[in-house]
């Protein structure tokens, strides 16, 4: 996780543009979410403190508001996900290009002592969670954790002890969340290796198909993948 979150910044560090458009529009799409509650509160609060049967005056203003927001919301939803799909596509192409390199700049050696298939299979691998964790920080983490903290200060201000029990649990629930990882995460690393191991050799074994069905070696192949699984 450490080294694919320093891959992942040393990645953005070459998209100095976008990273400053992504900054912009979540503080936009931060700001727009919180209102938007807020408004249909004091629309809702407006229509349930009827008592002459009419609406208040001010009524027809805080819902043309309330949907304006609620319009401006969606919209930003919209691009801040295409940027942050733009933003993850770069730095997708661009470590890439950069492994493909690594690879291509190996010595001979190294290439006879491991397999084709494994190192093709960890860079898809890498790539894909690059990609993945990449987007869900970008695109749902870091705006969704600063709404929650906005919404906590807001919390605070109208019950205090509520909203520090709500705290501790999410505080509880971070902590657990971050021990099971720290176990799980040796585990991971065995089976990652572990399939790694068997998906190039069968790659190893689909490019060279021709010797092994020169030498009748299916059977052969088949028993030693499942033994390695």
């Amino acid at each position: 996780m450490r080294l694919l979150l320093t891959t992942l910044w040393q990645q953005f560090r070459t998209l100095p543009h976008l990273i400053w458009a992504y900054c912009v529009l979540t503080l936009a799409l931060v700001a727009v979410w919180v209102a938007d509650p807020l408004l249909g509160q004091r629309v809702i609060d407006s229509v349930g403190s009827l008592e002459s049967g009419t609406l208040p005056p001010h009524f027809l203003r805080l819902f043309g508001m309330w949907m304006g927001v609620s319009i401006l919301l969606c919209a930003l939803q919209a691009l801040h996900k295409y940027l942050c799909w733009r933003i993850m596509n770069r730095s997708y192409i661009r470590f890439m290009q950069e492994s493909y390199r690594s690879v291509l700049g190996m010595d001979v050696v190294q290439h006879l002592s491991r397999r084709a298939g494994a190192i093709i299979k960890k860079i898809d691998n890498a790539s894909d969670t690059l990609w993945d964790l990449g987007f869900q920080i970008f695109e749902v983490i870091i705006p969704s954790s600063i709404t929650g903290v906005i919404f906590l200060v807001i919390a605070f201000r109208v019950n205090a002890t509520l909203t520090g029990g709500i705290a501790t649990m999410l505080a509880t629930y971070g902590i657990a969340l971050w021990c099971v990882t720290t176990k799980a995460e040796p585990l991971q690393k065995r089976v990652s290796r572990l399939w790694v191991s068997v998906v190039g050799r069968a790659y190893d074994v689909a490019t060279n198909i021709l010797p092994v069905k020169s030498s009748a070696a299916e059977s052969h192949e088949l028993e030693r993948m499942r033994g390695e699984s």
